[in-house]
């Protein structure tokens, strides 16, 4: 018999759930890597929702980037079917929020289950030293991430995929944009085309040339050449 989920979760997101429960029985750190769009913040939410519900005590922070983020989590569990007061002991913060705080009091930190989002940021410098701290001062610590991209700093000395690094591989599910696409979950995207006007750049060039400062002969040459070029453009492939 399929399990009720209470939080809502699309067919994806119950595989996606689903593995993420089934590694935390052996590993301590999980992520999903996911298309904006796929609705993986709800798995976020359901894995709070069961880790809570049966073990109130237990503290939950859920990391972002970004406040905007943090708010429409909130909005979310405020349309929920659930007892809302299950979520009291989640805390709500922003990655810059671990820069301000000392030793002690991340050493002092409630913390059971770390929820990260966006989690390639873990791979910065400056988030690194406050990870381990935490880390080795929790070593009951579950760590879960979800992100749309797994790699920091693309195409430069710095790039790194931090679910390889930090997250050792533990990949629990992978839905990208092209299979949400094929499915469904997202809509096709319209695609528009803009076209250059070259034949008016031309025009105004030709204007430029004419009252320009070159000798008559310097300009007779320039004409001629964006002629030649006018009769490239419409001899040129176009769009209809």
């Amino acid at each position: 018999m399929e399990r009720e989920y209470e939080v809502g979760l699309y067919k994806h997101n119950k595989v996606a759930y689903e593995n993420v429960v089934k590694m935390f029985e052996t590993e301590d750190k999980v992520c999903v890597i996911q298309a904006t769009g796929t609705g993986k913040s709800f798995v976020a939410l359901q894995l709070m929702y069961d880790f809570l519900k049966n073990n109130p005590e237990r503290h939950v922070k859920f990391f972002a980037p970004q406040n905007g983020i943090l708010e429409q989590l909130r909005e979310h569990i405020k349309t929920l079917n659930v007892d809302s007061s299950v979520f009291n002991n989640v805390e709500f913060l922003t990655y810059q929020s671990l820069l301000n705080m000392t030793r002690k009091e991340i050493k002092d930190m409630d913390i059971d289950l770390m929820v990260t989002d966006e989690f390639h940021r873990l791979g910065a410098p400056e988030w690194q030293k406050r990870l381990e701290l935490i880390e080795k001062t929790h070593p009951n610590l579950k760590v879960f991430g979800m992100s749309a991209t797994p790699v920091r700093a693309r195409g430069t000395i710095n790039e790194e995929d931090v679910s390889e690094t930090f997250f050792e591989g533990n990949v629990a599910n992978k839905y990208e944009l092209y299979q949400a696409l094929a499915d469904g979950v997202l809509p096709t995207p319209d695609y528009h085309v803009a076209i250059t006007v070259l034949l008016d750049e031309c025009d105004d060039l030709e204007e430029k040339i004419k009252n320009g400062k070159a000798s008559n002969e310097e300009k007779k040459e320039y004409i001629e050449m964006l002629s030649d070029i006018r009769k490239r453009i419409s001899e040129g492939e176009s769009v209809e």
